[in-house]
C-alpha cells in the first residue's frame, strides 16, 4: 500500500481532474444583467428619480435624494463635462461588466468597461493571470467600479457606482 502512493500522485497530477484545481482565472467579460441595466438606462436618461429607486438605503443613496451637487456630478457631470463620470463612460457602449470575486448571494461588485477600454487596458494575450485580480486601467477613467446589494425588492446599486459620499460631521 505504501508503493501506490506515489504512483497514485502521479496519476493524479496528470490526469483531467488536475486542472480543476482553483487558481488565478482571467476574468469574463460578460453583458450588463437586467439589474444593472435598468441602473444605466436611468443614468443615460438623466432619470433621477428612477436611479434613486434603483439604490439601495445608505449614504449615497440619501446624497441622491439630498439633491447633493457632488452625487450629480459624479453621476452626471457638470457643465458640458462628463469625463470621469458614470454618464461619460456608460455613453459608449457595448458595455463589458466584470464581476469582482467575492460576490455572493448578498453583495457583489461589478467592474463596467466600454468593450474599447476593457480591451486596451487588458494585459495582451498570454499573460498569465495574477494571483489575485486586479481592475485593469484606471478608476472612473477605464471602468466603473459599481457595488449592489440584494434586497427584498432585487438588486439596488449602493454606491452610485464609486461615489464616496461625504463623512458625517462629528458633533
Amino acid at each position: 500500500m505504501k508503493n501506490l502512493r506515489p504512483a497514485l500522485a502521479a496519476l493524479l497530477a496528470v490526469s483531467p481532474i488536475a486542472g480543476c484545481a482553483t487558481g488565478p482565472v482571467e476574468p469574463v467579460c460578460r453583458a450588463p444583467n437586467a439589474a444593472e441595466m435598468a441602473v444605466f438606462r436611468a443614468v443615460i436618461a438623466h432619470d433621477e428619480t428612477r436611479l434613486t429607486d434603483l439604490s439601495a438605503p445608505g449614504a449615497a443613496r440619501a446624497a441622491l435624494e439630498a439633491g447633493d451637487q457632488n452625487a450629480r456630478t459624479h453621476v452626471w457631470g457638470g457643465q458640458g463635462y462628463a469625463g470621469g463620470t458614470v454618464i461619460g463612460l456608460l455613453m459608449a457602449p457595448p458595455l463589458c461588466v466584470i464581476d469582482m470575486p467575492g460576490g455572493d448571494e448578498q453583495q457583489r461588485t461589478a467592474l463596467v468597461y466600454t468593450q474599447a477600454r476593457y480591451a486596451a487596458v487588458r494585459p495582451p494575450e498570454g499573460t498569465p493571470p495574477g494571483v489575485v485580480f486586479t481592475p485593469y486601467g484606471r478608476r472612473m477613467q477605464d471602468y466603473l467600479p459599481c457595488r449592489f446589494v440584494n434586497t427584498g425588492e432585487g438588486w439596488r446599486l449602493t454606491d452610485l457606482c464609486g461615489f464616496s459620499a461625504p463623512a458625517a460631521p462629528v458633533s
